[in-house]
């Protein structure tokens, strides 16, 4: 992010007058934003050139949250860095994945077995 941000400091230097200062973390060489639709293509192109799956972008907002609760962050840190105002609308959009599923049976087993299940 620190690189990034020093290109889009010389871009903007660059643009001079003709920047567009709309406070954009990416943005074209302008300052405007991208158009929606280039973005979606272009991240299809490039999640298919890496390799992984092309989910749709708003779900990205969702995975990060996920990801970030099954680490153990903070509710209010989530809800800061992924937009929610709402502790309901951050749990609901926030998915518990296959590893915290895996755990848990786990867990459960241990339980059943008569070990100790942490």
């Amino acid at each position: 992010m620190r690189a990034h941000y020093g290109t889009q400091e010389l871009e903007r230097q660059f643009a001079g007058e003709a920047w567009a200062d709309h406070d954009l973390v990416f943005c074209q060489g302008d300052g405007r934003p991208w158009n929606p639709d280039y973005v979606s293509k272009r991240f299809r192109r490039l999640a298919g050139e890496a390799g992984v799956p092309a989910i749709k972008l708003h779900e990205a907002r969702h995975s990060a949250n996920s990801l970030m609760r099954d680490a153990g962050v903070d509710q209010e840190l989530r809800m800061q860095i992924v937009g929610r105002a709402s502790t309901d609308i951050n749990d609901r959009y926030a998915h518990t994945l296959a590893e915290a599923h895996r755990a848990a049976a786990e867990q459960t087993a241990a339980y059943v077995l008569g070990e100790d299940p942490s």
